[in-house]
Parts: C-alpha cells; structure tokens; sequence
C-alpha cells in the first residue's frame, strides 16, 4: 500500500520542507514568546520527526543523505535567522531538537520499513541449476 502512496509522498516531502522553511523566515514579533524548553522545542522536533518520516518514505534507500541534508536544513535555517533582519536569533536548542526530531523520524521510518519487508528466513533458497 504504501509502494502505491511513494509518488505522493515524493510531493509531500518537498512541500513540507517548504513549509517548514517559510515558518522558519518568520519574523520574532509574528511568533509567540517561549520559554527555553516549551512547546517551541516540542514543535522543532514534531516538524524534523515529519521531514524525517516523509523524505524517508519518498525516498526509502536514501537514510543517510536525508539524515545529513536534514542537519544542514537544521543548523542552515538556524543560521539564516541569525543573519537575516527578522529580529531572531541562532538559537542551538532548536537546532538539537530539530535533530532529534530527525533522528526520531528516520528510526520509525526505519522500524516500518523493516517491519514491512519479509524476513529472509521465510523464504527457501534459491535453487542452483
């Protein structure tokens, strides 16, 4: 079922990385004030878990180029709001709970991929002619 579904999440994955990267370009006074460990982190890791789980299904070989370009987007999108005059700051527990977030996403994409595919013991060997 979800072999039939790659397509649209071959859609989904870009558009939240969009998304995600417009959010990121807010402005501070458009975004609420939060506290060091608040639903702010809690929203950072939600979003990284989304990007991990979409791009993995996309892409199902690809773990450790999504793992790497995801920390770039990360730290990158961190940078940006740094240098950018929206009135943000770098801030490294985001960049942390974007990782783990990541890091969350990719292990259960992970888990379902092997969880779907058939062990090799319930399969005979091939035969040899």
């Amino acid at each position: 079922m979800l072999e039939r579904l790659r397509p649209a999440a071959r859609a989904l994955a870009p558009l939240w990385t969009l998304a995600l990267a417009a959010g990121f370009a807010l402005p501070a006074d458009a975004l609420p004030e939060a506290a060091l460990f608040s639903a702010d982190k809690l929203l950072h890791v939600g979003a990284f878990l989304d990007f991990g789980v979409l791009w993995l299904w996309a892409y199902p070989r690809a773990t450790a180029r999504i793992l790497i370009g995801g920390l770039l987007f990360a730290v990158l999108s961190e940078v940006y709001q740094h240098v950018m005059p929206i009135n943000r700051q770098f801030s490294l527990a985001d960049a942390l709970a974007d990782a783990l977030g990541l890091a969350l996403g990719l292990a259960a994409g992970r888990w379902w991929q092997r969880r779907r595919e058939p062990a090799a013991s319930n399969f005979p060997p091939p035969r040899r002619s």
